[in-house]
């Protein structure tokens, strides 16, 4: 049952920390209404610059659990959806997401 407990915890850090990573890389880019993140290229035959898009549309998938069925209330976590629900709040209130996905608790299942 340890083992689960460990499986669960690590499983939520990671999806934390990849949305974090993932916010890292979109936080850095000043927010507009241009779409996607762009590189400037240099063409060496004309000396000119411009940019490249890399991508068209953005996209987030916030999952926040701190309810996990087989484990014990004292092992419940108290802060997932909080820190998900606050990532969710600036990414609508300072990007142009053009879908924002949550799962909390109960939402966040393999089918969902």
């Amino acid at each position: 049952m340890k083992h689960l407990h460990l499986n669960n915890k690590l499983s939520t850090l990671i999806a934390f920390l990849l949305i974090l990573l993932y916010s890292g890389v979109v936080l850095a880019v000043q927010p507009n209404d241009l779409r996607g993140i762009g590189i400037t290229a240099r063409d060496n035959v004309t000396g000119t610059n411009r940019e490249v898009k890399l991508y068209r549309q953005m996209h987030a998938v916030i999952i926040g659990i701190d309810k996990y069925p087989n484990l014990s209330p004292d092992e419940q976590l108290s802060y997932a959806v909080k820190d998900a629900k606050g990532i969710e709040n600036v990414l609508r209130e300072q990007y142009s997401f053009d879908n924002i996905y949550t799962l909390y608790n109960e939402q966040a299942t393999r089918s969902a």
